[in-house]
């Protein structure tokens, strides 16, 4: 989970270089980081925080994580379609929005409300930092 964690933003800040100057990789890079973000370290991570989270014997918050890992791949595949100008890159980034403001937000406030202890958040927070930053400087030089 840390090296997909790692080597995933590595390879989409590399992308969004490329991208930005038009150089060939760049498509493969970002595909790459971003698919695997959303396929292989958002599912791992949460099964690792609901077996955290059995561990400690504490009552797992089931919807909190499908609905965020839902959001986080729509999202995350949204970006990369977008990006693309692959079609289908609208309705993911909408739904994703819907999912995260509707489902997702109100659930994790009041986690974060009911429970002080995000030790393990800090390291998601970092990585969805970097992810966010690289597509935001991406979007941010595109034309069109």
């Amino acid at each position: 989970m840390y090296v997909l964690g790692i080597i995933s933003p590595i390879l989409i800040i590399a992308g969004t270089f490329f991208k930005i100057n038009h150089w060939p990789g760049a498509a493969i890079l970002l595909t790459l980081g971003l698919a695997s973000l959303a396929l292989f370290f958002l599912p791992v991570f949460i099964m690792v925080k609901i077996r955290d989270t059995r561990k400690k014997e504490l009552k797992v918050n089931y919807p909190l994580y499908i609905s965020g890992m839902i959001a986080g791949i729509a999202f995350l595949l949204g970006s990369l379609f977008k990006i693309l100008h692959w079609p289908g890159a609208g309705i993911m980034a909408y739904g994703s929005l819907i999912i995260m403001v509707l489902l997702f937000l109100p659930q994790f406030i009041y986690h974060i409300i009911k429970d002080k202890e995000n030790r393990d958040n800090n390291f998601l927070f970092l990585i969805a930092l970097l992810v966010f930053l690289s597509i935001i400087i991406l979007l941010f030089f595109l034309k069109g």
